[in-house]
């Protein structure tokens, strides 16, 4: 089984990509590297929601790209392709990232908890 820094390194080669698995299944040397893919998608999911919250000239807006761009740039290192898809395949339509795992997974399951199932819908 491939660990999620033999995946990003199976990726950028073009090999088949692991299966997803959740945090508690994952060894403390795979931790680092699904952390930052939970951050990236944390933080887009907060931009992109903050967004509506203020008008396009206030500061608040234009630091809101920031941190999802720098988490964004270091994973696209690893990874040709991320996408944001919508997982009609569940009970209810979700926002699910595909190209990391076997299978899109979605932002309910990667982030967990609260804030992933706050993402997941809101963002559809």
């Amino acid at each position: 089984m491939a660990t999620a820094i033999e995946a990003v390194q199976a990726d950028s080669t073009g090999s088949e990509a692991p299966r997803f698995r959740k945090r508690a299944e994952l060894s403390q040397n795979e931790l680092p590297a699904r952390d930052q893919l939970v951050d990236m998608c944390s933080t887009l999911s907060r931009a992109i929601l903050q967004n509506s919250y203020y008008s396009d000239d206030h500061p608040q807006v234009r630091q809101l790209g920031e941190e999802p761009f720098r988490h964004w740039k270091t994973l696209g290192e690893s990874h040709q392709e991320l996408s944001f898809v919508v997982a009609s395949w569940s009970d209810e339509e979700i926002m699910a990232l595909d190209g990391v795992f076997s299978e899109a997974v979605g932002l309910d399951l990667l982030i967990g908890g609260t804030a992933g199932e706050h993402y997941a819908r809101k963002l559809f």
